[in-house]
């Protein structure tokens, strides 16, 4: 997070709204915490929204899926929360995730954004994965 604040000041200052890549409540309770939320927190705590996408689906772990079958796997599995779709319509919203791997996760968190009206979608994750060939 202190990498992220550090070294990405214009796209924090830039956005309306910070959230994080939500956890399904199953997977949330298992685990007692959401690392992408503890980032997103630590950026702006004023900004911070910690219910404005919802995982709807208790999407299988995508580590050992291919590209496609992640992006099968996490389609329409996020949603943003009713109560603030009206509140996200025209505003820059900076989405966190921990580790991108092939983007399927970040992209279809941030189709759920664009489609409820965000006019733009910034992603920062602290890793991204290599693939060799």
């Amino acid at each position: 997070a202190q990498i992220l604040f550090k070294n990405f000041k214009d796209e924090i200052n830039n956005c309306d709204i910070i959230c994080a890549v939500p956890l399904h409540k199953k997977r949330l309770r298992q685990r007692k915490f959401n690392q992408s939320a503890l980032i997103a927190k630590f950026l702006d705590r004023q900004k911070f929204n910690p219910d404005l996408l919802w995982r709807l689906v208790n999407t299988i772990s995508q580590v050992k899926l291919k590209r496609e079958e992640r992006e099968r796997n996490l389609k329409k599995a996020f949603l943003v929360n009713k109560k603030y779709r009206n509140f996200i319509k025209d505003k820059n919203i900076l989405l966190i995730d921990d580790v991108a791997t092939t983007g399927a996760t970040i992209n279809n968190c941030a189709k759920a954004l664009k489609k409820s009206g965000a006019k733009k979608v910034v992603v920062l994750t602290i890793a991204k994965t290599v693939f060799d060939k």
